[in-house]
């Protein structure tokens, strides 16, 4: 979703090239880890194979406040591409009898 979303966000969105790498980063370091987004919700996986093995130690503060600058950005981001939505289809209705 990512690479359909920054796009957008890029040409139409206020946040800055810096942002908007910096969520792309992270978002490959997640998937770098969890590709399938199953490691991090469960202990094992159904096959019994423990979740992450290799991963060491994890400074949870840290993960945590990058989780939640994260899930800041991307609310305000699915906010304002669906304000956008709504106003293009706005638009087309009142353009509609043109």
């Amino acid at each position: 979703m990512w690479s359909r979303a920054r796009p957008l966000l890029a040409q139409w969105g206020s946040a800055s090239a810096d942002d908007l790498n910096n969520v792309e980063k992270f978002l490959k370091q997640l998937h770098k880890i969890d590709p399938s987004a199953e490691h991090f919700r469960y202990p094992e996986l159904k096959s019994g194979t423990p979740t992450l093995p290799d991963l060491g130690r994890l400074h949870i503060r840290r993960f945590h406040e990058a989780m939640e600058r994260m899930a800041s950005f991307l609310d305000a981001a699915d906010g304002y591409l669906a304000e956008m939505r709504d106003q293009n289809a706005e638009m087309a209705r009142d353009m509609g009898g043109w």
